[in-house]
Formats: C-alpha cells, sequence, structure tokens
C-alpha cells in the first residue's frame, strides 16, 4: 500500500471519534456566532475547521475556514462569526471536512 492511504487512514479514525458538543447559535451587535467545544479532537494537532452559512433554500451567504491552534485538552472550544446576518440562516461547522455542529435560526 501507497504511504499515503495509511496516513489517512489514521486520520480518519482519529476524525471519526471527534464530535461536538454543547452547540450553541448566538447573535449580538447583528453579527451570528456558533460556539461548540470538539471532543477527543486529535492531541497536538491543528484542526482544519469551515463553517458554511447558507440561506433556507441553501445558497451560501458566508464561508469562514481556520485552523485551531495545536489541541492540548479535551472540550476544545471553537466558533465561528457571520457578520450582518439575515434573519434566517443554517449554518454547518466542519472539522477535517466532515459536519460536527449544524444550527439554524
Amino acid at each position: 500500500p501507497k504511504m499515503g492511504s495509511s496516513l489517512n487512514a489514521i486520520v480518519s479514525t482519529k476524525v471519526s471519534a471527534m464530535t461536538a458538543s454543547e452547540t450553541t447559535l448566538t447573535e449580538e451587535s447583528g453579527q451570528l456566532r456558533l460556539s461548540t467545544k470538539l471532543m477527543a479532537a486529535p492531541k497536538g494537532e491543528s484542526v482544519p475547521m469551515t463553517c458554511a452559512w447558507r440561506s433556507p433554500e441553501g445558497t451560501l451567504i458566508h464561508e469562514n475556514a481556520w485552523k485551531t491552534k495545536p489541541i492540548s485538552h479535551d472540550a476544545w472550544e471553537t466558533h465561528c462569526v457571520l457578520q450582518k446576518a439575515p434573519p434566517h440562516v443554517k449554518v454547518e461547522m466542519r472539522a477535517f471536512d466532515r459536519v460536527v455542529a449544524e444550527s439554524s435560526r
């Protein structure tokens, strides 16, 4: 087997164990904030994250992309923000391109 495939298997095992808890969607001064805690994130690694903010019809309004700092403890807090949020919106947070949290209003 290729080297890359075994590495991908290791990463996907780590990723599949990761979940999110205490997800909240809050509004302050016209901006929406999706906050969550990553559980069982791979220690010592920076996790690539994205948030896709969509209209109720599914049109992409905005996307955030970032990497966490290297994970050093369980229940790792992270969040994404949408400025000038419309009244109705759906948001999906992904870690390693896998949905870990979602919300809507």
